[in-house]
């Protein structure tokens, strides 16, 4: 069977590492890799491949040189030295599946996508809701959409600039600020929209930013001429926040610079999702982001917020919804568009092990004869440096790296760069690695931990198998892992043991700095540096430094203190009071109230986070429901029911075959103000009049929606586009009349083209119709269309209908 254009491209960015390697063992794992993509054997020049040192029964080959080339093939006895059942249950998945597992399902575009991006049609159906709801959002509105990685929500701060820009009136340039967690996501979505049309302007603004070009990026912001500026949290909160206020004064209020042209219309908050997790221990900016979005619109009351998540489980929803929605909910200025579909691209494999010694040397054999590139992932940063040190010094790998918190910030970088440039194929990380690097060909992940729960462990799995393909999802489980698991998770909530000493040190320590100039509440800049007495953690230096942090972020999330300035290299961070909770910097009251925090906040949070972790756990040893769907109800909000995946250890052990998943969020639109649109009318048509005849009536009525046959999609919207229709939404039948609920309509003047001259599928489409009465203006029709039997002409409206003759074709 010949080979498909994912195996080729596979095997030649194989043959790429290859190339770059010297290393028998790196070489050994890259071949087993090649092996099993090409289904057979492989073939190298000897000349330029220098491979006789490979230990071929090691990796499971058979190497043999055959005149100018080396002939390898897979060893059908080959056993490596696993146990039984682990290898037994790896067999079976292995063997390549070389078909896409997350195909993309492409659907009609609207005329804008075509005008304003090179993009001739959808992703799929919820990316579409998405863009439909950005591009009719209310001013002051916010918008949730959660959508699987590598499903296109870039496309929407990309879209939705340029549709801003547009449509701008005045003498104001709108502007968006994207928020992004890593500095590598910042930059990688600045090259990418520098290569959209009208968006070649885009910046980014990190902590790494030369201050000359910093001060560069923000001359230009003011002056328009940056149509989306990407901002790491610390500098949206730190140096550039009160830049950011004055950007989002409108034109007339005396404060604004006069020559000031950019104005700020909306904010993006890319990977929502970390908020909770990451937010629990460090990365107070997280937790921030909300009230900056308050503070820029108190300036400009019609910002537009837009929230963008792979997942959002139930905790994090509700947190959300708190922070964001506010005052405003009964407005209907809060919409949700959920995709609500898993990533199913994986085959999940877990394996318990009596104690962690025998699970670290599986992890250890195991990164001989998984495919390449791959990720490990420790929970604590000592089990990483132990496992990297085994793979160099007794397996011999040399394409390895080792990315924890303790890893520099240059030796983070050339990691980061290596993995892009495929110079190395095997990380071994903490979660802190992946995020915001899009590498659309990582194979494996496995978990040599029990992650402490179904967020953590779906974001790391999520970051293989982005381009759709079979990846392998590793969970080895050692039996004590859950008690060191519960054991982390409440060392990260710091106790009355550890507060009480570090509050009272950096409240001694802390200078009056003013007021906050958007609460008008006292501010005190607090040292990081200052130790406590009598602390349980005596750390100094960095570590001190951590614990502080940590201890300032936790009293934020209990909402009794705001961090208000939390540059990460800063020596001080700037607190601001909240007027309820005076009595945290009383030291004649503090202790009480430290008191309080500890034993009510602090031990709910600690319950919820041990409740996560076994109920994650848990998935793993029941044996009735989908692994990948007991996991997904637990990240994705409401408990949304999917089909089982076919892929884990439950569907393997009752043999259920993989199932095509549902897109979600297509139904859902904001809530519009009573309109009275034209009773309805019939535009009459021959079979031959082109779509440019009938399409330019419509418009001259008014029209904004058309729902068409698929067959007519495309010309139609390529029609729309030409005319400058605006921005002309075009909606299939086969997307409106899907089985479990299709497409909901904008609320805006609309037509329907019946799909035929009679049938079964005219009278579907015609009591869809009926569904959304109050928004079909006209219905386009041949001569002799019949619905339930009766005559259009009798049913669709009581005035005659409207003739589009054949001479005016």
């Amino acid at each position: 069977m010949p080979r498909t254009e994912w195996q080729e491209r596979t095997l030649r960015g194989l043959r790429e590492r290859l190339s770059r390697t010297t290393s028998p063992a790196d070489q050994g794992a890259l071949l087993r890799e090649a092996v099993r993509v090409a289904e057979g054997e492989v073939r190298l020049p000897v000349d330029e491949f220098h491979l006789a040192a490979i230990p071929w029964t090691r990796f499971g080959l058979v190497g043999l040189r055959e005149g100018p080339d080396w002939r390898i093939r897979a060893d059908a006895t080959f056993r490596p030295t696993l146990s039984l059942d682990l290898w037994n249950e790896l067999s079976r998945v292995l063997p390549l599946d070389p078909s896409v597992r997350r195909p993309d399902e492409p659907v009609a575009a609207d005329a804008v996508l075509r005008r304003l991006s090179p993009y001739s049609h959808y992703r799929n159906p919820t990316q579409k809701a998405a863009v439909r709801a950005l591009l009719t959002m209310p001013e002051g509105g916010t918008l949730l959409a959660t959508m699987a990685t590598g499903t296109g929500k870039s496309l929407l701060f990309q879209l939705g600039s340029r549709w801003l820009r547009a449509h701008a009136l005045g003498v104001d340039k709108p502007c968006a600020i994207v928020l992004v967690p890593t500095i590598s996501l910042a930059l990688n979505h600045r090259d990418a929209a520098a290569l959209f049309p009208g968006l070649e302007g885009s910046r980014a603004i990190t902590g790494d930013t030369p201050a000359r070009e910093r001060a560069e990026s923000l001359r230009a912001f003011h002056q328009g001429d940056v149509p989306l500026l990407f901002l790491s949290p610390e500098a949206a909160l730190g140096r550039l926040r009160e830049e950011l206020l004055q950007a989002a004064r409108p034109s007339d209020d005396p404060h604004r610079p006069l020559a000031a042209k950019g104005r700020l219309t909306s904010v993006f908050v890319d990977e929502v999702h970390i908020v909770a997790s990451w937010g629990r221990s460090f990365r107070p900016d997280l937790q921030r982001i909300p009230g900056l979005v308050k503070a820029l619109r108190e300036r400009n009351p019609g910002l537009r917020t837009i929230l963008l998540s792979a997942t959002v489980d139930d905790s994090a929803l509700a947190l959300l919804r708190s922070q964001y929605r506010g005052e405003k909910a009964s407005r209907g200025l809060w919409l949700e568009v959920a995709e609500r579909m898993p990533r199913t691209e994986f085959d999940i494999v877990w394996h318990p092990f009596p104690e962690r010694t025998s699970r670290e040397n599986a992890a250890v054999l195991l990164a001989d004869v998984l495919p390449r590139p791959a990720l490990i992932y420790t929970t604590e940063i000592k089990d990483a440096e132990r496992l990297v040190h085994r793979l160099r010094e007794e397996r011999g790998f040399r394409r390895v790296s080792l990315f924890t918190g303790n890893t520099r910030r240059e030796e983070r970088e050339r990691i980061v760069k290596e993995w892009r440039l495929g110079e190395s194929d095997l990380v071994v990380a903490t979660s802190a690695f992946g995020m915001g690097i899009d590498q659309s060909d990582v194979r494996a992940v496995i978990h040599a931990c029990l992650p402490e729960d179904a967020s953590r462990y779906y974001q790391e799995i999520g970051r293989a198998g982005r381009d759709g393909h079979q990846a392998f999802a590793i969970l080895l489980q050692a039996h004590e892992d859950f008690e060191r698991a519960r054991g982390l998770v409440q060392k990260t909530i710091l106790g009355l043991e550890t507060v009480r000493p570090r509050w009272k040190g950096l409240l001694a320590s802390s200078k009056p700095a003013g007021v906050d100039s958007v609460t008008g509440q006292p501010c005190f800049r607090m040292n990081l540096a200052t130790r406590g007495e009598h602390i349980s953690h005596p750390e100094t230096g960095e570590q001190n430094r951590i614990w502080n942090k940590s201890l300032l972020v936790q009293l934020q999330r209990y909402g009794v203190l705001d961090v208000a300035s939390s540059e990460d290299d800063a020596a001080e961070w700037l607190v601001v009071v909240k007027p309820h909770h005076l009595d945290l910097w009383d030291e004649a009251q503090v202790d009480g109230v430290l008191e309080h925090l500890c034993a009510h906040e602090r031990e709910e949070e600690v319950s919820r986070a041990r409740d996560s972790l076994r109920s994650f756990a848990e998935v793993w040893t029941q044996e009735a429901e989908c692994c990948l769907e007991a996991v997904f109800q637990k990240v994705e909000a409401g408990r949304p029911l999917i089909e089982p995946c076919g892929r884990c250890p439950v569907c393997r052990k009752y043999e259920v075959a993989p199932v095509r998943q549902r897109h979600g969020g297509i139904h859902e639109r904001w809530p519009a103000p009573v309109s009275h649109f034209p009773a309805t009318r019939l535009l009459r048509i021959d079979s031959g009049t082109q779509a440019r005849r009938w399409l330019a009536r419509l418009c001259q009525e008014g029209v904004a929606q058309v729902v068409v046959p698929e067959s007519l999609a495309e010309e139609v919207v390529q029609v729309w586009k030409d005319a400058g229709g605006d921005p002309g939404w075009v909606l299939t039948w086969d997307e409106v009349l899907k089985a479990r609920g299709g497409f909901a309509p904008l609320a805006v003047s609309t037509a329907i083209v019946l799909p035929g001259v009679s049938g079964g599928e005219v009278d579907r489409a015609w009591s869809w119709k009926e569904g959304w009465r109050e928004l079909i203006s006209w219905v386009v029709a041949f001569p002799g269309t019949r619905v339930h039997g009766r005559y259009l002409e009798d049913v669709a409206s009581h005035r005659p209908p409207v003739v589009l003759e054949a001479e005016e074709r």
